[in-house]
């Protein structure tokens, strides 16, 4: 059993919290909604065990009646739209756990509606997807930013939502905008490919996911302060991990303390196979240069591999860029 799947409403976190909003649906009957189904919760627990969970969306396609809803690559990629997000999640997940319940996102993705042409199906969605994954399992709440400074509450897991462009069982007219994972909606039925928001999901299974230790992290960069997010991670061999997400329109260079013999670099990078130099815009991405190929298959991580020296790397990163920087040998 899942329950209760609740969809909040496309509004400030401010107004949510001081209960203003004429329409929260079901945000503060999350205690009541919880003490209901608990016991049958517990009782139907599947593989990922007891767990209650929520959607959200940032923006939407359908925004004609309310401007704050139209989607943007500005608004998705803001720290707006992140305490909206950040709000919800550590509300609720901190709720969860209160009743012996884990928490999940079980539908997700940067606008309601099958998401929107120029911001869900471009390069700004990966970086918003692997933005809201680490967020998901670190929610810092605006109302209090130091409660979960230790990501002692979070989610377990996301789904992001893929669908039909326009309505369900009508596969034949295309992809939704916001699908991370594109199919073949010709009667050939041929191999998926992959959208901006797949990379974001790879990156992060083979970077973050299994890892423990998890953290986020303020760090001084070139450019405006929340440009750049950062999250460290310790991985297995007394190996950390930095993860620095650049969500501006503009490169940025930032140096590390690296107390460590030799680093390996993975870099998430907008593509833009025509060559105009799109970034946040891009239609495509590249992790380490590689894309999934035509049939489906992945090449594989090239991480480049250098020594460090006197205990700091500086590292550049280009607009709508992400970098995991892999620290071995550290020094304690």
């Amino acid at each position: 059993m899942i329950a209760p799947n609740t969809s909040e409403p496309i509004r400030p976190w401010q107004g949510i919290a001081s209960r203003q909003e004429p329409d929260i649906r079901f945000f503060w009957h999350w205690p009541q909604i919880l003490d209901t189904f608990e016991g049958a919760i517990k009782a139907h627990a599947g593989p990922l065990g007891n767990y209650t969970s929520d959607h959200f969306y940032p923006l939407a396609r359908t925004c004609a009646s309310d401007e704050y809803r139209c989607p943007t690559i500005t608004r998705l990629l803001s720290d707006e739209r992140l305490d909206n997000f950040g709000y919800q999640v550590f509300t609720h997940a901190s709720e969860a756990a209160r009743h012996g319940l884990g928490y999940r996102l079980e539908e997700l993705n940067t606008a309601a509606g099958r998401g929107a042409p120029g911001v869900s199906d471009v390069a700004a969605s990966a970086v918003w997807a692997l933005d809201s994954m680490f967020n998901a399992a670190c929610p810092q709440s605006p109302e209090d930013p130091s409660a979960n400074r230790t990501c002692r509450v979070g989610a377990t897991g996301v789904n992001f939502h893929n669908a039909e462009v326009r309505a369900f069982y009508f596969p034949e007219e295309g992809n939704a905008y916001y699908n991370a994972i594109r199919y073949d909606p010709t009667a050939t039925m041929g191999s998926p490919t992959a959208a901006p928001e797949y990379y974001a999901m790879l990156f992060f299974a083979h970077l973050a996911q299994g890892t423990s230790g998890l953290r986020p992290v303020t760090v001084d960069v070139e450019a405006p302060a929340d440009q750049v997010k950062a999250w460290r991670l310790d991985g297995a061999r007394s190996e950390r991990r930095l993860i620095l997400l650049n969500k501006g329109a503009e490169p940025t260079t930032l140096t590390v303390e690296a107390p460590a013999s030799t680093y390996e670099l993975n870099r998430m990078t907008p593509y833009d196979p025509t060559g105009a130099g799109r970034a946040l815009d891009a239609p495509g991405m590249q992790i380490d240069g590689n894309e999934v190929a035509a049939d489906g298959t992945w090449p594989g991580f090239a991480p480049t591999v250098g020594k460090i020296t006197n205990g700091r790397l500086q590292v550049t990163l280009a607009p709508g860029e992400t970098v995991a920087i892999s620290l071995r040998g550290l020094s304690r």
